[in-house]
């Protein structure tokens, strides 16, 4: 039953964030997305994320794992 209200938490988050989202050219979106450093940094930072995104994850999942297996001593 916790995971409904994070489903309605999420869909929520993501209908509320859409006007800041970037559609369209560069032009809408600035000048800095004709820089290729810009570019760069941004792809790097959104990768930076992601990674500790899944070490979350993988941590969450080893821990419990751990619980699991010591519950069944």
């Amino acid at each position: 039953m916790r995971r409904l209200p994070a489903v309605i938490a999420t869909v929520y988050i993501l209908i509320a964030s859409a006007p800041v989202w970037a559609h369209g050219d560069p032009e809408e979106l600035g000048h800095h997305w004709d820089i290729a450093a810009y570019r760069n940094e941004m792809w790097f930072q959104t990768l930076v994320m992601l990674a500790a995104m899944a070490v979350y994850v993988a941590g969450v999942f080893a821990v419990r794992a751990w619980k699991r297996r010591n519950t069944y001593r």
